[in-house]
């Protein structure tokens, strides 16, 4: 009998749930909270349906910003896991950064990391500003290419992840990043 051992799986949806609970961070709405989930679906549909796909894109600083931090949040292994949460942190701002702060890995999340040999890998496929937004905030769309590893299983595909930011004192600064419902695409690997 071939028993298949659960922490692997245990570790992603531990990555997922941590992935929902920042995004959570990023657009609660304490007095009505069934209204900014309905605002925020609405805010994403009509996001995908205006955003700039032109090369010129690569030239946005918030969009820059927007990528490097998803890059930063979905690039790490076990080794590099605490510096990417670092680099999150100084591309976030408000109280998304001092949420990340709160939320440091400790060294059990890093030590099951070890034991799992758990890694993800991601590239820019693409990252589009939704040209809505005013002059001291901005949405990109940052679609990446991922490969996640635990326990010897993998999982390829693309998610399409939503940076919102904020311009605060000359700088776009990352103030909520969500893996959107549905923007994920792929399926287990070797």
């Amino acid at each position: 009998m071939n028993k298949r051992n659960p922490t692997p799986l245990a570790i992603l949806a531990l990555l997922a749930i941590g992935a929902a609970i920042f995004a959570g961070l990023a657009g609660t709405n304490a007095v009505n909270p069934d209204r900014a989930s309905q605002s925020r679906s609405q805010d994403q549909q009509r996001s995908r349906a205006q955003t700039e796909t032109t090369p010129r894109t690569a030239l946005d600083p918030a969009v820059g910003v927007a990528a490097r931090y998803a890059l930063a949040a979905r690039n790490w292994t076990p080794q590099s896991y605490r510096n990417s949460w670092a680099r999150q942190i100084a591309l976030a701002g408000g109280r998304y950064r001092r949420a990340l702060k709160a939320r440091l890995p400790k060294p059990a999340e890093l030590r099951a990391l070890r034991q799992d040999r758990a890694s993800s890998r991601a590239k820019l496929v693409r990252a589009e500003r939704d040209q809505r937004a005013g002059s001291s905030s901005a949405r990109v769309v940052v679609t990446l290419s991922e490969t996640t590893v635990a326990g010897g299983q993998t999982i390829r595909g693309q998610t399409v992840n939503q940076v919102d930011l904020r311009r605060t004192g000359g700088r776009w600064r990352v103030v909520g990043f969500t893996v959107l419902p549905g923007g994920t695409s792929g399926g287990s690997g070797s």
